[in-house]
């Protein structure tokens, strides 16, 4: 018998984008699914969308809360789910028909505790490929430590940290919640789900509809942006912990990196965000020591944060003249 999956998906304003999703999820060839769309307190017809599926699908929940972000609402999807797999979709993308029946298959047959599938880049308009040559294996089985490493080559590091193109244990997140409050809400969570696995399956289809929007980075860059180097800091507590001296050192020079392309990112948008940046440099530095006393860091990686805190500038000009 299938084994139930609980899919949340947090809605808010999103009355455009909503109907495709849902159906995208409803339709699977996998049946034994509870949807529960959760209305974040939207302003627009979102809400009264969400009730109306739900009259349509008996397997369709519906939650109306107040607005309070997008980890409070995956949380409230999280706190009434029944599956024993969980899901999540992002209600402004979309799924492809075989998604959850190709990865329960696959995690199942291979005993892997979680399943992740690659992820396609679209534009609203786009259309299901139902041409998509469906794996009967994953790519590879991989270790959470394995995923980790994975992060840190630009071509996977969305696969490894985003929530939603993954199936999981429900039970994993029996202690685990994702932060209220912050923009990069996966940075802060994924890694702690991932890390303790032995066996993942990845699985090398793009069963996941990314829905991507003319943005600019610079129009967009702002003070929460500094969410993800604080979720640097918190990694490197959390490996510094588990004794993983490579993943440690890796944060660790990820996030001085990160704080000199903060630096030209606010150049370029005019912004001052001089406060917080040396705010973070404090944190980062008690957050170092406390690690260094755990774990012994390479010499490569003491002498890169080095420059960073006692040489700032200098090696930020070196740093930006390597880039180019």
């Amino acid at each position: 018998m299938e084994r139930l999956i609980s899919v949340v998906v947090p809605v808010y304003n999103v009355e455009e984008y909503l109907e495709k999703c849902v159906k995208s999820i409803i339709n699977q060839t996998y049946r034994n699914l509870e949807v529960i769309l959760v209305d974040d307190g939207a302003t627009d017809h979102s809400g009264e969308l969400c009730d109306k599926y739900a009259a349509m699908d008996a397997r369709i929940r519906v939650v109306h809360k107040k607005n309070g972000g997008l980890s409070d609402a995956r949380n409230a999807g999280i706190d009434v789910a029944t599956g024993e797999y969980l899901a999540f979709v992002d209600s402004d993308d979309f799924i492809h028909p075989k998604m959850y029946e190709t990865m329960v298959k696959i995690m199942e047959k291979e005993q892997a505790e979680m399943a992740i599938c690659k992820i396609a880049h679209v534009k609203d308009d786009a259309a299901i490929n139902h041409s998509l040559s469906i794996p009967v294996t994953s790519k590879k089985l991989v270790s959470g430590k394995d995923l980790q490493n994975m992060y840190f080559d630009n071509k996977y590091a969305q696969m490894v940290v985003v929530a939603w193109n993954k199936i999981y244990k429900r039970e994993y997140f029996e202690e685990i919640r994702y932060p209220k409050g912050k923009i990069h809400e996966d940075e802060y969570t994924t890694y702690k789900i991932t890390y303790p696995c032995s066996r993942i399956s990845l699985i090398d289809a793009p069963f996941y509809y990314y829905v991507t929007r003319d943005t600019s980075i610079m129009g967009s860059f702002n003070e929460k942006r500094f969410d993800l180097l604080k979720s640097y800091m918190e990694r490197m507590q959390y490996f510094a912990e588990h004794k993983d001296v490579d993943l440690t050192g890796r944060y660790a020079k990820r996030f001085v990196r990160m704080a000199n392309q903060y630096q030209i990112w606010g150049q370029e948008a005019g912004k001052d965000f001089s406060d917080i940046s040396l705010k973070c440099k404090r944190r980062f530095e008690k957050v170092y020591k406390d690690c260094k006393k755990k774990i012994p860091l390479s010499a490569k990686i003491r002498f890169e944060v080095f420059m960073y805190m006692k040489m700032g500038k200098i090696y930020l000009m070196i740093w930006n003249m390597k880039k180019r």
